[in-house]
């Protein structure tokens, strides 16, 4: 929804496992973090592309699993307009 690219390190699985234990060691949590949310409903069916960090795109349902979830989306979108309007202030 702008024109910024976001970067994270790519150890960042590893930091969150084993530097602020958000998760066990192990656990591959980096596979769950989302980086890339296309808006959903844009084809013909419902849903969008997804990137997890280190990950392949991945066509997810909408509404369906996180990051795919009409509470997340909405949430996003409401990030969006806040940033928007502080944009034009």
């Amino acid at each position: 929804g702008s024109d910024f690219l976001y970067y994270m390190h790519s150890n960042l699985g590893w930091f969150l496992e084993n530097t602020v234990k958000v998760a066990p060691v192990g656990s591959n949590v980096h596979l769950k973090i989302p980086v890339l949310i296309e808006r959903p409903n844009r084809y013909k069916k419902p849903g969008g592309w997804v990137v997890f960090l280190h990950s392949e795109p991945q066509w997810m349902d909408y509404p369906g699993e996180f990051p795919m979830t009409e509470s997340f989306i909405g949430a996003l979108e409401a990030f969006e307009a806040e940033f928007k309007k502080e944009e034009s202030e």
